[in-house]
């Protein structure tokens, strides 16, 4: 196994279990003949594990899980067989959480929780023990998290945090120790986040980083160190970005993503961190492009859609890359378009439009692709107006069109569906209203304006309702030769949000205009 070669690995465990039960059937009292037996069937788990055949990996473990109840049931008093014991449990509990199983995964970990807890009591100075005791809370925690128990997530990684403070205070300049106490912080911290306390979650988060920071210093060549340190540090970055904080979020990302770099320019063949940094160059371009640097959010993108090239030259057609690089072609694009780059926006839109078409061919039923589809041709129209090559622009935007009518259409009752085909079909209606096609385009911004009147209707009072549903009624007047009774009803929307105090920035003007139209001037 340690070899990489599953297969041969498979064979040898198939024939130590052979002669192992051919044994423990000619030796049916020989108490180590079984335990032997067991290790056979746990080894025979932990490969069929490995190579993601569940099914035989859950039997294995269970034939192993079965002989080892019985040898502590003859001898409850073994600390050894109980440690084995627990070891099993915990196995089968991993393999039932793989399998979607929560409750079997957590009444198997809870069990082997248990059965450490006792030894534990036993002897607490025993740290072997006491470490196997924070994996048990460790792997609670886990389950918890992953089904957002949230209050019971946080009690199992504080106490898996307090058992290896102890387990850390013994031997502080043990960095495997450590690293198993930063680990547990890392993951009461998203727990803490998600119970919803980001502040708790940030300071935690941070501790963790000095921990692992502290590893880094002590051992600098060890790579997984310099891993760890982007696992506190992204997190940090995803917390500060959300948190409002946009130049700590911008330092966190950076720092992440030239660890990542230095970690794939030491080994060009590691695709997990090779992903985590395409993953983190399009939140740094995201970061950036909020920050107003536009500039920098397009290198970022530029970083990323590099990486996944990377990345789809090993695995073409692996799923997760592909909508990596979309992603990423998409930040291209919103920053070229956000520096007035519209040629630059284009080619960053056409990338991703490319690989949303692939995306949705292999799949018409997949709304997501769909949706990811619908923006790209958005985008790209979008462009192509800004450029005046209208006929070009409203090709795609029929298209984009064409689609979010589909995805809106699968659900007619959801709002964001309506609203977002309402925006495509105001694009649309523009590459007829700047070549003067009026009778073309004003059907097509009417049926615009009757979506965002529906919007408003299902969901009053919601302010942007209103204000999209005021800037259909404004674009809709610019086809009529008297526009004033649009102009007064997208009036009266706006002063009845001024009213409320609830009118956003830069419709003020808006008003002003208006009020000046009606009264002549």
């Amino acid at each position: 196994v340690a070899m990489g070669d599953r297969a041969a690995a498979r064979d040898a465990f198939d024939v130590s279990l052979d002669i192992s039960k051919k044994l423990a059937d000619t030796y049916p009292d020989d108490m180590e003949i079984r335990r032997n037996l067991s290790v056979s069937y746990e080894r025979l788990g932990d490969t069929m594990q490995a190579e993601g055949d569940l099914d035989a990996a859950l039997a294995a473990f269970l034939e192993a899980q079965k002989i080892r109840d019985e040898l502590l049931a003859l001898d409850p008093g073994n600390t050894g067989r109980k440690r084995d014991t627990a070891l099993i449990y915990e196995r089968v509990g991993e393999v039932y959480n793989r399998m979607g199983d929560a409750g079997s995964a957590l009444m198997n970990q809870e069990a082997a929780r248990g059965m450490r807890a006792e030894l534990v009591a036993l002897d607490p100075a025993n740290m072997l023990w006491a470490r196997d005791l924070s994996v048990s809370h460790e792997k609670v925690g886990m389950i918890y998290q992953q089904e957002r128990e949230f209050s019971g997530a946080l009690e199992a990684f504080a106490a898996c945090r307090d058992l290896r403070l102890a387990i850390a205070a013994v031997d502080p300049g043990n960095l495997s120790s450590q690293r198993d106490l930063a680990i547990c912080i890392h993951k009461w911290a998203q727990a803490t986040e998600g119970a919803g306390d980001p502040q708790g979650a940030l300071a935690a988060h941070e501790t963790a980083l000095g921990i692992r920071r502290s590893n880094a210093a002590a051992d600098p060549e060890a790579r997984i160190y310099q891993l760890d340190l982007t696992f506190s540090l992204s997190a940090i970055g995803k917390l500060e970005w959300t948190g409002g904080d946009l130049d700590a979020a911008a330092a966190a990302y950076d720092e992440t993503v030239r660890l990542l770099q230095a970690i794939v320019a030491g080994d060009p063949g590691d695709r997990p961190s090779r992903y985590d940094l395409m993953l983190y160059a399009t939140d740094m371009a995201d970061v950036q492009l909020q920050r107003g640097d536009a500039s920098a959010s397009a290198s970022y993108a530029l970083l990323s859609m590099q990486e996944a090239d990377a990345l789809l030259a090993i695995d073409p057609k692996l799923w997760d890359y592909r909508h990596g690089k979309l992603v990423a072609a998409n930040r291209l694009g919103d920053a070229k378009a956000r520096a007035e780059d519209a040629a630059g926006a284009l080619e960053g839109y056409a990338a991703m439009a490319g690989i949303a078409y692939q995306l949705a061919a292999e799949d018409p039923y997949d709304t997501s692709a769909a949706w990811d589809y619908a923006l790209a041709m958005l985008r790209t129209g979008e462009q192509k107006l800004a450029l005046k090559d209208y006929p070009a622009a409203r090709a795609d935007l029929e298209i984009a069109v064409s689609m979010r009518r589909w995805l809106a259409d699968q659900d007619a009752q959801a709002l964001q569906p309506r609203r977002e085909l309402g925006w495509a079909l105001q694009k649309l209606a523009d590459s007829h209203y700047f070549v003067a096609e009026y009778d073309a385009g004003r059907p097509i911004e009417e049926e615009a304006l009757a979506i965002f009147r529906w919007v408003d209707a299902q969901e009053p009072g919601q302010v942007w309702n209103i204000v999209d549903l005021a800037t259909a009624l404004d674009r809709t007047a610019s086809y009529h030769s008297d526009p004033m009774p649009y102009f007064r009803e997208s009036l009266a929307l706006l002063e009845g949000l001024q009213a409320q105090g609830t009118l956003p920035d830069g419709y003020q003007s808006w008003i002003d205009n208006y009020r000046a139209r009606l009264d002549g001037n």
